[in-house]
C-alpha cells in the first residue's frame, strides 16, 4: 500500500526541509574514547528558542542516536547522515517515534494525524517499504503480539498487521469514559476494566489482593507504565499496592517520604531521602541501598540505569549489579530536561546540549566538596546564633556581625542563596518584642546605624509597626523609600492602602466647618475603620488596636452627652465584646459574654431611642443563647433569647422579616428547644430477613420534656422526606466498611392525610416504613449498592428536614439486619405496626398512644431542634 498523495507531499517536504537545513546546523561534538561523559552541543537555528528537541536512539540500529538531521555512530564517535542507516531506510522517512512490532521484527509502525483521521505508517525493514497501512477516526493505538488496537470513546477495534482488517469489536465498558489502553501482558487494560484477549470480555480491574477484593475500597489507583500502583481503605487505615501482569499483588511495606521510582520485573524500585528500596514482586522481599540522592531525574526509568539528582551531581543506579555511578557537577548546574538509558549508556537532553553517559567509568560516589562543608558550617552557626538570642535583637545582630564578615569572604554561592532568608530571620522576630525595643530599632535605623544589607528588611518590620501603631506619616514615609519592598509583605499593599486613605480623610476633616461633637464623631469613624483594616498585623481584636477611635467617643460621650451622635459613638465602642471565636486557631481574643450582656442592656437604658437598637437586641439575642456560660439555668437563658427576639420581631418587623442573623439565631433557638422534648429512635421488627423480603423499620419520636407536647399535621405530612437509613455492611476482620445511606418508603398513598396529635410525656409517635432496595449514597460518594444474601449490616438513622435547615437528629443507636439466603417471601401484617391517630377527640387519641405505644424503657439519645414545633413547622 503506498502513501496517499496528501501525506507523500508532506512527507516529502519534511525531508526536503531537513536535507535543507543540513549543514547549516550540524551538531559539535566533544568526544573522547577515554571520557566517561559524550558531549554534543545542540546548534540554535536563528531564533529558535524552543524546547530542546530529545536525543533518541535510532529505532533501526541500537548503535546510533537521532540528533536533529544527523546519527551518531556511539561506537565510532562518527556523525553520519540520517539517512544512511546500515539498514538503507528511505530518505523520506517520517521523524515521529517508531515502534518495532513486537511478533514481526522487520516491522516497525508510527502514526501520523490528518485532519479527520490517524494514519498508522508501517515500514518494513526487509524490503525498504513504506506504506500507509491504514486511516481510521479512533486515535487511541496500541501495537500488541495479536495485532493492532485502536480506540476512541465509543469502542475498540483490533486490526490484523498484515492486511489491515478488523478482526474484533469491543463496546466500551464505561461509556462515557474515555478509553485509554494500557498493556497488562496480553490483556488490556481499558479505564477500571480489564480486556481478557484470550476470553474476549471484560471483567473489573481490582488491582488488590484476591483475598481482600470485595472488602477493600479503593481510594486512588495510578498506572506507571505496566506497573499499577493502588490505594486502598484497609485494617482502619489506608494500604498501598503494587501490581504487574503475570506477578500476584504486593503489599507495599513502607509509607511516607517513599514513593515508586520504576518497575524491573520482578523487582519494583522506591525512592526515600537518602535511600533506595526494592520489593520483589514473586516474593514481597524488601531491600534497601543507601543513596547518595535522592530525587529522581525527569525521564523514562524503564532503563536499565535509574538516574537521581544531588546538589553535588547526578548519581545512576544500575539495576543489573545494585552498584552507583556518581557524575560530580558544579553546584548550581541544571539538571537534564530529560533521560533514558539502554544496557549499556544513560542519555540526557540538556537547554543546550546532550550527554551521553558511560556509567562504567564514573566512580561509586561523590568526590568530597569543601563548598558543602563551609555551608554546614555556616548553618550550625547561624543556628546556634538564633537560638541563644532569639528573644534579644541587639544581642543577635552583634553575633551576626563577624560570622556575615567571615562567610561572606568565602565567595560560597551555596551560602550566597541563604542571605536574604539570614536577613529575614534576623529582623522577623522584631515584631513579637516589646514595643519600646522596636522605638529603639527605628531610632538606631534614622541613625544609620545598620548594615546597608538589612535595611530594607528592618524598614520593612518597621513600617508594618508604625502602621500597626497608628503613625501614619512615619509609615508612609519608609514605604515611599522601599515601594517594591511593601508589594512583597503579606498583605503590604493593603496596608499602604489603608494608611494612605486614612490621611486623606484626616487632612480633608481637618478642612471641613463641623461642630465639636460631630467632628469627634468622624475623627473617630476614620481612624476605627483604619483600625478594622490593620487586624491582620495586630493578631486579635483588642480594644488597644482601636485606641485612636475609642478615644475619640469617649470624648464625644463625655463632653456632648445630648449630641445626636452620642449613642453611635457608644454602641462602636462595643464592636468586640461580645466576640466569639470561630476556630480553634482564632488568635482574636473572646469577649467577655456576661459583662457584654449587661453592657448592652444599659446600652438600650441609656439610649431608648437609638438607631442602633435592633442591632442590640440581636446580640442580646445571641449572647443569651450562650447562657449556660453565665451560671443561671440554659432554659432561663432561653426564655431571655426568645424575649429579646420578640421584642424586635414587634418593634422592627421588617428588620425580623429580611435579617439573616434574626433568623439565624431563631433557627438556634429552635433547635435547642426542639432538643429539648424529642428524641429520635429505630429499629426493626425482628434481626433477620431474606433477600426477598420487605424489610419494615420502625421510626419513633419519644417526648422527653416531661410534660405533653403537640405533633402538628404539617409536620407530620412531609417530615419523612428527610430520613435516610444509614447501612453499613459487616465484613470480617481486616476488611474496610462498605456503607451508604436507604431512603425509607412511607406506606400508603403519599398524599396521606395526618391530624394533630397530643404526645404524653415518655411516650412516643411512631410510623413504619419500607426499606427501600438500593442506597442513594455509597461512602459518602455518588454511587449506590444493593442489598445482598448471606450478609450482615449495622443500621443507624440520620434525619434533616426538608425545609428547615435547623431541624435535624440521629437515631445512633440502630441495631443489626441480616439477610439469609432466598427462600420463601416473608409476609407480616404491618398494619398493628403503623401508628395512626384517626379518633377525632384529643382525649381518645392521647389514651390510645398511652395503651398501644408507651415504652417507658426506650433508651434515646438527645436531639437537636424546633422551639414550639407548631409554630416553627407552620411557618415551614
Amino acid at each position: 500500500m503506498a502513501l496517499p498523495a496528501p501525506l507523500r507531499l508532506l512527507t516529502l517536504l519534511f525531508a526536503g526541509l531537513c536535507l535543507a537545513l543540513r549543514g547549516q546546523a550540524q551538531p559539535a561534538l566533544h568526544l573522547s574514547a577515554d571520557s566517561a561523559v559524550y558531549r554534543i552541543d545542540y546548534p540554535r537555528r536563528g531564533d529558535d528558542a524552543g524546547e530542546l528537541p530529545r536525543l533518541r536512539l535510532s529505532p533501526f540500529s541500537p548503535d546510533r542516536c537521532q540528533l536533529l538531521d544527523a546519527e551518531l555512530d556511539i561506537p565510532s564517535l562518527s556523525l553520519i547522515p540520517n539517512d544512511s542507516s546500515a539498514f538503507s531506510t528511505p530518505a523520506a522517512l517520517p521523524q515521529n517515534g517508531w515502534e518495532q512490532d513486537p511478533a514481526a521484527p522487520q516491522l516497525f509502525w508510527t502514526r501520523a494525524y490528518a485532519i479527520d483521521s490517524v494514519a498508522l505508517i508501517r515500514y518494513d525493514r526487509s524490503n525498504n517499504r513504506l506504506d500507509t497501512f491504514s486511516n481510521h477516526q479512533k486515535p487511541g493505538y496500541l501495537l500488541r503480539k495479536v495485532g493492532i488496537w485502536l480506540a476512541d470513546h465509543n469502542e475498540m477495534l483490533l486490526l490484523s498487521r498484515d492486511n489491515g482488517q478488523v478482526l474484533r469489536r469491543k463496546k466500551n465498558p464505561n461509556p462515557g469514559w474515555v478509553m485509554d489502553l494500557r498493556p497488562w501482558g496480553d490483556d488490556l487494560l481499558v479505564a477500571n476494566h480489564l480486556y481478557l484477549a484470550d476470553e474476549d470480555r471484560f471483567v473489573p480491574f481490582q488491582p488488590v489482593p484476591a483475598d481482600l477484593q470485595g472488602c477493600v475500597a479503593l481510594n486512588d489507583v495510578k498506572h506507571e507504565g505496566e506497573c499499577c500502583l493502588s490505594n486502598a481503605y484497609y485494617q482502619n487505615g489506608v494500604a498501598s499496592f503494587i501490581t504487574l501482569p503475570g506477578y500476584p499483588t504486593q503489599r507495599i511495606p513502607f509509607r511516607g517520604a517513599c514513593r515508586f521510582l520504576a518497575a524491573a520485573p520482578p523487582v519494583a524500585w522506591f525512592i526515600a531521602p537518602g535511600t533506595l528500596r526494592s520489593v520483589r514482586l514473586d516474593t514481597g522481599d524488601t531491600l534497601a541501598y543507601p543513596a547518595p540522592a535522592s530525587e529522581p531525574l525527569r525521564g523514562d526509568p524503564g532503563g536499565r540505569f535509574l538516574g537521581l539528582i544531588h546538589e553535588q551531581g547526578l548519581a545512576f543506579f544500575d539495576k543489573n549489579n545494585c552498584r552507583f555511578g556518581c557524575l560530580d557537577q558544579p553546584f548550581g548546574f541544571s539538571p537534564p530536561q530529560h533521560y533514558f538509558s539502554d544496557q549499556r549508556y544513560v542519555y540526557l537532553s540538556y537547554a543546550d546540549h546532550w550527554e551521553i553517559i558511560r556509567v562504567d567509568r564514573l566512580p561509586p560516589a561523590f568526590k568530597p566538596s569543601s563548598m558543602l562543608a563551609d555551608f554546614e558550617t555556616f548553618q550550625q552557626t547561624w543556628t546556634a546564633i538564633y537560638r541563644q538570642n532569639e528573644q534579644d535583637f541587639y544581642g543577635m545582630y552583634a553575633a551576626f556581625l563577624p560570622m556575615y564578615a567571615q562567610f561572606k569572604a568565602l565567595n560560597n554561592p551555596k551560602i550566597e542563596g541563604y542571605w536574604p532568608g539570614i536577613f529575614e530571620g534576623l529582623t522577623g522576630n522584631l515584631n513579637w518584642l516589646p514595643d519600646s525595643i522596636l522605638d529603639r530599632v527605628a531610632a538606631d535605623y534614622r541613625a544609620g546605624k545598620f548594615l546597608p544589607e538589612i535595611a530594607p528588611d528592618l524598614a520593612m518590620t518597621l513600617f508594618q509597626y508604625f502602621g500597626r501603631t497608628d503613625s501614619l506619616d512615619a509609615a508612609l514615609e519608609l514605604a515611599a523609600f522601599y515601594p517594591e519592598k511593601v508589594e512583597e509583605l503579606p498583605y503590604g499593599t493593603e496596608l499602604l492602602q489603608a494608611l494612605q486613605r486614612a490621611k486623606r480623610q484626616l487632612d480633608s476633616l481637618a478642612d471641613l466647618p463641623l461642630a465639636d461633637d460631630e467632628r469627634l464623631y468622624h475623627q473617630g469613624n476614620i481612624w476605627y475603620a483604619f483600625s478594622l483594616n490593620k487586624i491582620i498585623y495586630s493578631g486579635a481584636h483588642a480594644p488597644g488596636h482601636f485606641s485612636r477611635a475609642y478615644a475619640c467617643f469617649q470624648r464625644l460621650i463625655r463632653e456632648f452627652p445630648k449630641s445626636p451622635f452620642a449613642d453611635n459613638a457608644a454602641y462602636n465602642q462595643l464592636n468586640w465584646i461580645d466576640y466569639e471565636p470561630q476556630a480553634t486557631d482564632d488568635m482574636t481574643f473572646p469577649g467577655d459574654p456576661q459583662r457584654a450582656y449587661q453592657t448592652f442592656l444599659q446600652f438600650l437604658e441609656d439610649y431608648p431611642a437609638a438607631d442602633r437598637r435592633p442591632d442590640v437586641l440581636l446580640r442580646l439575642a445571641r449572647l443569651a443563647l450562650r447562657g449556660p456560660n453565665h451560671g443561671p439555668s440554659g432554659r432561663e437563658w432561653m426564655e431571655k433569647a426568645a424575649q429579646h427576639l420578640q421584642t424586635l420581631a414587634i418593634e422592627y418587623p421588617t428588620v425580623a422579616r429580611q435579617s439573616d442573623e434574626y433568623k439565624a439565631i431563631k433557627g438556634r433557638l429552635d433547635q435547642q428547644l426542639w432538643s429539648g422534648r424529642w428524641a429520635l429512635s429505630v429499629r426493626t421488627p425482628r434481626e433477620r430477613y431474606t433477600i426477598r423480603d420487605s424489610i419494615p423499620i420502625q421510626v419513633r419520636w419519644m417526648n422527653i420534656s416531661g410534660k405533653a407536647q403537640d405533633l402538628d399535621s404539617l409536620f407530620l405530612s412531609n417530615w419523612t422526606e428527610g430520613l435516610r437509613l444509614h447501612l453499613n455492611l459487616v465484613h470480617e476482620n481486616d476488611c474496610a466498611d462498605v456503607f451508604g445511606d436507604f431512603p425509607l418508603l412511607r406506606m400508603g398513598p403519599s398524599s396521606i392525610s395526618v391530624q394533630d396529635t397530643l404526645i404524653p410525656a415518655r411516650q412516643f409517635y411512631e410510623e413504619t416504613f419500607l426499606l427501600a432496595p438500593a442506597s442513594v449514597t455509597r461512602n459518602y460518594y455518588p454511587g449506590s449498592f444493593s442489598l445482598q444474601a448471606h450478609s450482615q449490616y449495622r443500621f443507624n438513622l440520620e434525619y434533616q428536614h426538608a425545609t428547615l435547615p435547623w431541624l435535624r437528629a440521629t437515631a445512633p443507636k440502630g441495631g443489626l439486619l441480616t439477610i439469609e439466603e432466598a427462600g420463601p417471601a416473608y409476609s407480616t401484617s404491618l398494619a398493628t405496626s403503623v401508628s395512626t391517630c384517626r379518633s377525632r377527640s384529643r382525649q381518645n387519641r392521647m389514651s390510645h398512644w398511652a395503651r398501644s405505644t408507651f415504652s417507658a424503657s426506650s433508651s434515646i439519645p438527645t436531639l437537636s431542634f424546633c422551639r414550639a414545633l407548631t409554630n416553627c413547622c407552620n411557618s415551614a
